[in-house]
């Protein structure tokens, strides 16, 4: 069960627009929860392209790009939220790439009705200024989420600009970026990743203090060995990592990490109640499970849905992020290498289909006796 501090903080963001449409849907989701019902959509990550202004050292989407398949437009991304919603769907992630630079971007929102749904961005910040985040804000944008991606363990930041970012004044350009969404009044969100490498980072700590002072959530994304750190076992969060990190989150609630957005379970909700969407309509757990159980133009959202999260992986809540601290789920990459397969790989690739039987328990299994 998510945290009651959790619960809060989910229902002060909830709320933070004044939408009683979308404030209805979510007591009625929640309420479907508490009942005991099945399993809801509650979140969909919109990829409206893959194109961005940085090139980050540890982008999780490289592997996916593919220039010769047609993107989606605003008309389909709006039946595609339409076949959502009726699933519960109440939240909609508008993502890239950067989605600041997606030069239909207000057609898209408008298409995932905001007046009766939570509509969150996603951008790395150096590109936005207040003009552009009032803009957001008339357009019934809710929040925007700043990501930092890895920072770095010391306060010296020109590495992190030149290497991590590729772009000079890169860190500081972001955290601008967060002052300005609290002036126009935009609810902020600040994301950091975190490794076994920056896990006791002094920059942490202070981003923990500088979103305590904005009021706003800091979401740790674990590390995840796809895309440009593809096959990087090294940087996975160990055991002993990820207790350090559930011990930082319970001192300061407002550091969380995805399972804490759930309706109220908690856990990885990937599939059962959160989907990702690629520009190409590829049906997707999440943005670092680079797995497709079905592309949205040709088939129902719904009949892809509920094909992922009734396999053994995806109908139980993980007490672990599977795409970052399951090794032998992430087996998945390897066979699609094998096969010399691009990502994504289908659900009912032979390996995958394999794999996707079988439980956390039984993975947990395999693993101890492969290290015997």
């Amino acid at each position: 069960m998510i945290s009651l501090s959790s619960l809060y903080i989910n229902f002060q963001y909830m709320v933070h627009g004044f939408k009683p449409k979308l404030v209805a849907r979510a007591a009625s989701g929640y309420a479907h929860y508490f009942l005991g019902a099945k399993p809801r959509l509650r979140y969909v990550d919109c990829i409206l392209h893959y194109a961005c202004n940085l090139k980050c050292e540890h982008c999780s989407c490289e592997g996916l790009k593919n220039l010769s398949r047609k993107q989606l437009i605003p008309e389909e991304w709006g039946k595609v939220a339409r076949q959502a919603e009726a699933l519960g769907a109440i939240i909609f992630g508008v993502q890239g790439g950067e989605p600041l630079i997606y030069p239909q971007l207000q057609e898209v929102i408008q298409q995932l009705a905001p007046s009766r749904n939570f509509i969150s961005i996603k951008t790395n910040g150096t590109i936005a200024s207040q003009e552009l985040f009032m803009r957001l804000k008339k357009w019934k944008v809710d929040s925007v989420t700043v990501g930092f991606g890895p920072v770095p363990n010391e306060f010296e930041f020109e590495g992190y600009d030149q290497i991590t970012r590729r772009l000079k004044d890169a860190f500081a350009t972001s955290l601008k970026s967060v002052e300005i969404l609290a002036k126009v009044g935009i609810k902020p969100m600040m994301s950091v990743v975190i490794s076994r490498r920056n896990i006791r980072s002094k920059v942490f700590y202070a981003m923990i203090d500088l979103a305590k002072q904005y009021h706003c959530v800091l979401n740790c994304a674990l590390a995840v060995p796809v895309g440009c750190w593809e096959f990087d076992y090294d940087l996975m969060l160990r055991p002993q990592d990820r207790r350090e990190l559930e011990l930082i989150m319970r001192k300061y609630p407002h550091v969380r990490t995805d399972f804490q957005t759930n309706w109220c379970i908690n856990g990885c909700g990937a599939l059962k109640e959160k989907i990702y969407i690629s520009p190409y309509g590829d049906v997707l757990p999440c943005p670092f499970i680079h797995i497709s159980f079905g592309n949205v133009r040709e088939e129902p959202l719904e009949v892809i849905w509920r094909r992922g999260f009734k396999t053994n992986t995806f109908n139980e809540y993980a007490d672990v992020c599977l795409a970052a601290e399951d090794k032998i789920f992430l087996s998945y990459l390897e066979i699609a290498e094998h096969k010399d397969i691009q990502l994504p790989i289908r659900y009912d690739d032979s390996g995958v289909k394999k794999l996707l039987s079988t439980t956390r328990a039984q993975r947990i299994g395999q693993e101890k006796l492969t290290n015997k």
